[in-house]
């Protein structure tokens, strides 16, 4: 059972790493680069429930920068996904922005694409690591005795039923389209 589970697991973090990384090196292959101005810093903190419900407040603030960038006479904006440290990057910082020629509101930080990269292939080392122990672990007269078993089967029937109905559109959808959605804004 450990083997299927692990196997299982193995292939979906495999095949998650590896779909993140082609649609990543297709990004990459299609962008420009253009100069972006950080305009303004907008400084979160996150709040977590604590285990009797009261809120905590995480000290240590994220500073997403909103970026101004300009392509074909346009100019865009977009709040970036990377934390910035405001005494390094104040406002009126250059950075360089990657963006699709054909989809200019796809915008992405260039010092943001490194942290991208290593955690797909964390997803990928886990799958590999995953289907190692799977074949290490794999004993044919074990795994034959245990297809028998009603318990075994309610579980792998679950889990496949699981993996087909809800992972399966959800990679299919990821797999076909662009890991960095249209999240710019035009500005005047």
């Amino acid at each position: 059972m450990t083997t299927l589970i692990a196997g299982t697991m193995g292939l979906f973090f495999l095949f998650l790493g590896l779909t993140l990384f082609r649609q990543h090196k297709k990004f990459l292959r299609k962008c420009i680069r253009v100069q972006g101005t950080i305009v303004e810093i907008n400084e979160w903190f996150h709040t977590k429930r604590g285990m009797l419900g009261n809120q905590r407040r995480n000290l240590t603030p994220k500073n997403y920068p909103i970026v101004q960038y300009r392509y074909n006479g346009q100019n865009y904006e977009y709040q970036a996904d990377t934390d910035v440290n405001p005494v390094f990057m104040p406002k009126g910082t250059s950075l360089t922005v990657l963006i699709e020629p054909m989809r200019p509101k796809a915008a992405k930080l260039e010092m943001g694409m490194k942290v991208d990269k290593i955690l797909f292939s964390i997803f990928t080392f886990l799958g590999l690591i995953s289907l190692l122990v799977a074949i290490i672990d794999f004993d044919l007269a074990s795994f034959v005795k245990d297809m028998y078993d009603p318990f075994f089967i309610v579980i792998a029937i679950s889990f496949a039923i699981f993996v087909f109905v809800y992972l399966g559109p959800m990679l299919k959808e990821m797999k076909r389209s662009s890991i960095y959605p249209e999240r710019a804004n035009k500005v005047d």
